[in-house]
C-alpha cells in the first residue's frame, strides 16, 4: 500500500495529513518557529 505525506507550510499554521487520516493537524507557526520545531510538533501529535 501506497503512504502519502502531505505538509502545507502556510504563514499562520503548518497543516500535515497522512495517509489513513481524514483530518489534518494544524500546528501554529510564525517567522521564529524552526524546520526542527515543525518537524518535532508534527510528529508529537499521534
Amino acid at each position: 500500500m501506497l503512504k502519502v505525506l502531505v505538509i502545507d507550510v502556510g504563514g499562520q499554521h503548518v497543516k500535515v495529513l497522512a495517509s489513513g487520516q481524514r483530518v489534518p493537524r494544524r500546528i501554529r507557526s510564525g517567522p521564529s518557529m524552526s524546520a526542527e520545531a515543525r518537524h518535532t510538533r508534527a510528529g508529537a501529535r499521534r
